[in-house]
């Protein structure tokens, strides 16, 4: 489960945005939601970071444009879609992301994150969720109909999708929705806190092997000048490498710049494009003028080096939720047989 702060605070800030800006970040007295905010970010990429002084003031605006940002975009991501046995038949965009009425059925019911939903929410008919999947296209040949008629091993890109994740169900679709916020908001923290390790490890070797440099330079046979002179050019040229480097993660103060520098330009990093396509009953990619197959439309979400994943709002019945499986049941059967 994402934690409940973190979507307490999207919605705070989408409900009444006006609130994150009635104290000046700049004069010390941030918002308490901003606050919880900023702890979380320093919590997910360096707690080192709480040494610098006034961090907290130093992220402020940063950690506002990122969730004025993901707030907009998702804000834009179209109205949650009902999953239930019969919008198999009736829902084109259901009838597009599962094999099937079971599959569906079965996504959800095997989700523990949905389950412990309705076990904590006993009155509660429905959940809305967050339902990421990986799109995936593949060449096959198939038949087709050109001109009147039936044409065989006709390449055709076939559509799925897979992976189905169902992440943070709640009582309603704003929930959903701030689930999805707080997902890309970790995703892009969790990029600032590899990219600072990938920087790390990367100055740790070349400092490693500059050690080593030096020394065979200290050892080598002074006799042999060239091989004397090449550990010194390659010295020198390791040395200017990492005077050059543009991250030098050496300090708290150089982590809280380094996480700065990511949150002051999400656009960056943070992207959705909205899918548009034309699908035949079995997923074959049509073109999308083709009135022959059904047009759906969905959300892909990038964020920094990640894959983009299709990230769409659902609405779940519980009267929808298969039983769960009485594996003592099972195993008496079993051990009967």
């Amino acid at each position: 489960m994402l934690r409940s702060y973190l979507k307490e605070a999207f919605s705070s800030f989408h409900t009444g945005a006006d609130a994150w800006q009635e104290n000046e970040v700049t004069g010390g007295r941030c918002n308490a939601m901003l606050t919880r905010a900023i702890e979380h970010v320093v919590d997910e990429t360096d707690t080192r970071i709480r040494a610098v002084p006034r961090y907290t003031q130093s992220l402020g605006e940063p950690v506002e444009k990122v969730f004025r940002l993901i707030n907009t975009l998702v804000e834009d991501i179209p109205a949650p879609v009902t999953c239930r046995r019969s919008a198999y038949t009736q829902d084109d965009t259901v009838r597009a992301l599962f094999a099937g009425p079971d599959h569906l059925q079965k996504v959800f019911s095997e989700s523990e994150n949905v389950r412990s939903y309705f076990h904590e929410n006993a009155v509660s008919d429905d959940c809305w969720a967050l339902l990421c999947m990986q799109k995936e296209e593949r060449t096959r040949t198939g038949m087709s109909q050109v001109s009147g008629r039936v044409v065989r091993d006709v390449l055709q890109t076939a559509v799925s999708f897979t992976d189905h994740q169902l992440m943070s169900p709640g009582v309603s679709e704003e929930d959903a929705r701030c689930a999805l916020k707080s997902c890309i908001f970790n995703s892009l923290l969790a990029h600032a806190k590899q990219e600072a390790r990938s920087a790390v490890a990367g100055a740790a070797q070349q400092e490693a092997r500059l050690k080593t440099l030096k020394n065979k330079l200290t050892l080598h046979d002074k006799a042999d000048v060239t091989a004397g002179l090449v550990l010194e050019n390659q010295i020198r040229s390791l040395e200017e490498s990492l005077v050059n480097q543009p991250v030098r993660l050496m300090t708290p103060a150089d982590h809280l710049t380094f996480v700065i520098s990511i949150l002051e330009q999400p656009e960056q990093y943070v992207s959705e494009q909205r899918c548009r396509m034309r699908l035949n009953n079995t997923n074959v990619l049509l073109d999308i003028n083709d009135d022959s197959g059904n047009e759906i439309e969905l959300s892909e979400i990038k964020v920094a080096s990640h894959s983009a994943r299709v990230a769409l709002l659902v609405q779940f019945p519980r009267s929808e939720l298969l039983p769960t499986p009485d594996f003592s049941r099972m195993a008496d059967i079993f051990l009967a047989n």
